[in-house]
C-alpha cells in the first residue's frame, strides 16, 4: 500500500512540475512581468544577446563590422539562437524557446543531480520549488544567458556526481566540456562553477592521490578547451573580445563604493530570489553548518553555500548586482531549502519544527503560483505591438533595406528583422558605424543622449516620428522615442 502511494506521489509530483514547466510557452511574447528588476536589461540584453543570430540568419554574415559582436564571447549561446532561428524564423517566440528549452534540460539535469548526490525526495522538492519560482519563471522566458549557462552547469556537475567506477576520465573530461561550453553562453559562471567542481571531485570517496589525478585531468581539459578556443577563433576577434570586457567592467570597477559594503548588499540583495526561502537557506544554512556536524559533511549542502558565498562575492566586489545576476544563485537556494527539509520531516516528525517547515514551504509556494497565474491571466504585448508599428513604419517610409541604431535598435530587431547597430559611443567608433551603415532610423529609451546627438547631427536631420509606452515605462519613467534619420552628406542606399 505505502509504495503504491509513494508511485502516486512521484507521478502526481512530476505532472505538476511538467505542468508548470511547459506554461513558461503560454504567452511566450509577453511583455516582462514588472516589479521584477530595475534594470534596462529587459529593453537591451535580448537584443545584445541575440543580434549576430539575427544578422547570420537574416544577413548571411553573423559579424557586424564596426560594433560589438558578444557572438565573440558567447558563441555557444549564438548557434542555439541560429538553430532555433533557422527552424522558427526570427521572431521573440524563437528567441525565448531556446530559454525555456535550456531550462526544460537544466531541471532534468538537476533532478539527476539531486537524486545521486542526496535521495529522490530532495531531488523532486527541489526540481518542484525551482518549477514554480516566479523569479525563476519570469527570466527562463527571457532570452538572456543565465538559464542556457545553468543548463550546461548543472550537466558538468552531474557528470562529476556519476563518479562511475569504470571510464571516469570519460566523465571528468565530459564534465569539464561542459563547464567550458557554460563560460561560451555566459563567462561569470566560471567563477563559482569552477571551485564547486573542484570542491565535488575532491569531495569523492578516493584516495588523494587519486583526488590529485581527477582534479588535474578536469583542469588540463578545460585548460585545453581554452587555448583551442583562443587559437581556432578567438585570436581572429581579439580586438572585440578585448574591448567589449575593458568597457564593460571599466565603468564598474571605477566606482569608489566599498567593496565591503557592496558585498553585503550583494547578499541582502538575493531576497529577490524567494522572500521566504531565501532567508532560509542563509540563516538557517548557516546555522545547520555551524552547529550540526552531518551538515558539515553533507558535500551538496556545503557546495550550495560555497555557492551562494563564491556568486554573491563576485557581484558584490564588481559592484554590479541587478536582479537577473541573481538567477545561479536560486539552485543553490533551493537545494538548501530542500535538504533541510528533508532533514526536519526526517527527524521533527509531529513537532513544531516540521509544522513550521511545512506552513513556510506552503507560504511561499502559494505566493509564487500566484504570482505566476496573475501573470500568465493578463499578459500584455507592448513591447511586440511597437516592434510590429515600428515595422510598417519603416516599410511605408523606405523602398530599400532600413537599418536602425540605437540604444534599443537590437532588441527591435529580434521582433522586425530590420537590421539594427548599437549606438553606444564607448563602444568603437560610432562615428565609423555611422558611415557605414548610414542609419535611417534613431530609437531611444527616453531622449538621445546628448553625445549621441552631436555624432548623428553632424551628418543628420534628427526628426521624431512617434513615441511608444512599453513596459510600463519602468526605466526612468520614460517613454521609447523613435526618430528619423534624413542623411546630408550620402546619396546611395547602406551597404550591408
Amino acid at each position: 500500500m505505502n509504495r503504491r502511494r509513494g508511485l502516486y506521489l512521484k507521478l502526481a509530483s512530476m505532472i505538476i512540475i511538467a505542468f508548470f514547466v511547459f506554461l513558461r510557452l503560454a504567452h511566450l511574447e509577453a511583455d516582462f512581468p514588472t516589479g521584477i528588476t530595475w534594470s534596462g536589461a529587459v529593453y537591451t540584453d535580448e537584443g545584445w544577446y541575440c543580434k549576430n543570430a539575427v544578422a547570420q540568419v537574416a544577413y548571411g554574415d553573423w559579424y557586424i563590422e564596426g560594433d560589438s559582436n558578444l557572438a565573440v564571447h558567447f558563441p555557444v549561446f549564438i548557434l542555439l539562437q541560429v538553430f532555433f532561428f533557422k527552424i522558427f524564423g526570427v521572431s521573440f517566440f524563437s528567441a525565448r524557446l531556446v530559454i525555456v528549452f535550456s531550462f526544460i534540460l537544466m531541471l532534468i539535469f538537476l533532478f539527476g543531480f539531486l537524486n545521486k548526490l542526496a535521495n529522490q525526495r530532495v531531488a523532486y522538492l527541489g526540481s518542484f520549488l525551482i518549477s514554480i519560482n516566479y523569479f525563476i519563471f519570469a527570466y527562463s522566458r527571457l532570452a538572456i544567458g543565465e538559464i542556457p549557462m545553468l543548463m550546461f552547469i548543472m550537466l558538468s556537475f552531474l557528470f562529476i556526481a556519476a563518479n562511475p567506477a569504470k571510464n571516469k576520465l570519460i566523465f571528468l573530461t565530459a564534465s569539464a566540456i561542459a563547464l567550458f561550453a557554460s563560460v561560451l553562453v555566459k563567462s561569470t559562471g566560471l567563477i563559482y562553477a569552477l571551485p564547486v567542481s573542484v570542491f565535488l571531485i575532491w569531495k569523492q570517496k578516493t584516495a588523494n592521490r587519486r583526488k590529485i589525478l581527477d582534479v588535474s585531468i578536469f583542469t588540463i581539459t578545460l585548460m585545453f578547451c581554452f587555448a583551442l578556443l583562443y587559437i581556432l577563433f578567438l585570436r581572429r576577434y581579439w580586438g572585440d573580445f578585448t574591448q567589449f570586457y575593458s568597457h564593460n567592467f571599466s565603468v564598474r570597477f571605477d566606482s569608489d563604493q566599498s567593496i565591503f559594503l557592496c558585498i553585503l548588499k550583494a547578499f541582502f540583495n538575493g531576497y529577490r530570489i524567494d522572500y521566504v526561502l531565501y532567508p532560509i537557506s542563509i540563516i538557517g544554512g548557516l546555522f545547520l553548518f555551524g552547529t550540526r556536524e552531518n551538515f558539515r559533511k553533507d558535500k551538496l549542502f556545503t557546495m550550495s553555500l560555497l555557492w551562494i558565498f563564491l556568486n554573491c562575492l563576485m557581484l558584490g566586489i564588481n559592484r554590479y548586482y541587478p536582479p537577473r545576476y541573481f538567477i545561479p544563485t536560486a539552485i543553490p537556494v533551493i537545494i538548501i531549502v530542500s535538504i533541510i527539509t528533508d532533514y526536519v520531516f526526517e527527524n521533527f516528525r509531529k513537532s513544531f519544527f516540521n509544522v513550521l517547515m511545512v506552513c513556510l514551504l506552503i507560504a511561499s509556494s502559494a505566493f509564487n503560483i500566484v504570482e505566476i497565474a496573475r501573470y500568465i491571466s493578463s499578459p500584455r504585448y507592448s513591447l511586440i505591438g511597437m516592434c510590429n508599428d515600428i515595422k510598417n513604419l519603416c516599410a511605408s517610409e523606405e523602398s530599400g533595406e532600413p537599418v536602425l541604431i540605437g540604444t534599443i535598435a537590437n532588441t527591435v530587431s529580434i521582433g522586425t528583422g530590420i537590421f539594427s547597430v548599437n549606438d553606444d559611443p564607448e563602444l568603437f567608433d560610432l562615428k565609423l558605424r555611422i558611415e557605414i551603415y548610414e542609419p535611417d532610423f534613431y530609437i531611444s529609451v527616453g531622449k538621445i543622449d546628448p553625445a549621441v546627438e552631436n555624432i548623428l547631427k553632424a551628418n543628420h536631420k534628427i526628426s521624431l516620428i512617434k513615441t511608444y509606452d512599453i513596459l510600463n515605462n519602468y526605466l526612468n519613467g520614460e517613454p521609447v522615442y523613435f526618430y528619423r534619420l534624413d542623411s546630408r552628406l550620402f546619396n546611395e542606399s547602406p551597404q550591408i
